[in-house]
């Protein structure tokens, strides 16, 4: 079975562009810090069973990944900022998306950290 990871070069392709060759390796690099970061709130809030928080961390990834064109990504972020916002959403409905979305969010931090403009990342 195909693994369903994706990035759509192409949407990548023109951020990069549009950031110009002095700012794109910069650009790498920033994506990947702040996806980073919030794959750690999204765990932090899942062990509180914190509903808001889950709510503005799959917020930040949504952004970051239509940004990006990682579709997968974004989708199951915006699952678990509409479950989370939703006050009857089962809290076991929403841990089961974070399971989901941190495997996702690693594959995608691995992708950037391998991508050829990167610089200086931490994995």
């Amino acid at each position: 079975m195909p693994d369903p990871f994706a990035i759509d070069t192409q949407v990548f392709d023109r951020l990069l562009a549009m950031a110009g060759p002095n700012i794109a390796a910069d650009l790498v690099v920033q994506l990947h810090t702040d996806l980073f970061n919030a794959r750690i709130g999204l765990q932090n809030a899942q062990a509180l069973l914190d509903r808001a928080q889950l709510g503005a961390q799959s917020h930040v990834v949504i952004g970051l990944a239509g940004t990006m064109g990682a579709v997968k990504l974004q989708r199951l972020a915006r699952q678990i900022t509409d479950l989370s916002a939703n006050p009857s959403g089962q809290i076991a409905a929403l841990s089961l998306l974070v399971l989901q979305i941190i495997p996702e969010l690693n594959k995608t931090l691995d992708w950037l950290s391998r991508h050829p403009l990167q610089r200086s990342i931490q994995k």
